[in-house]
């Protein structure tokens, strides 16, 4: 909804979020990502979805960094790269995002990327529950 009240269409929101986005305003580089990663407003276009994630995320945005680790473990839109998607569940996950935390648990627990640790799941698992 805009300020006034009117609704906000998806075609519209894009056209705000690039505008703020390219102006390197982090938190509308991880909206456009999810835009683009869901197709509201637009074709689903994983890269561009990343290339606003990382965008985001190198600037420290926790959200982002977590849903670029999710593209990375999934290899939407990029090589499948677990490694580099712990990298990013951890930055997020260190900022108190919890389903980073939940997903740094699951890499753990599965040793995905990392070798199989049940202390370190149980933390990041805890840590996610409260």
């Amino acid at each position: 909804m805009h300020a006034n009240g009117t609704p906000l269409n998806d075609e519209e929101a894009i056209t705000f979020y690039r505008l703020a986005a390219n102006m390197g305003d982090a938190k509308a580089q991880y909206h456009l990502g999810v835009m683009y990663e869901d197709g509201k407003g637009t074709i689903q276009q994983y890269a561009h979805a990343i290339k606003w994630y990382q965008l985001a995320a190198d600037q420290g945005h926790a959200r982002a960094q977590c849903c670029l680790g999710v593209m990375l473990e999934d290899g939407k839109g990029t090589p499948q790269d677990n490694k580099e998607a712990i990298k990013w569940f951890r930055l997020s996950a260190e900022q108190g995002y919890a389903r980073a935390q939940c997903n740094l648990g699951l890499m753990h627990e599965g040793g995905k990327g990392i070798p199989k640790n049940s202390e370190q799941a149980i933390k990041w698992f805890r840590l996610s529950a409260d």
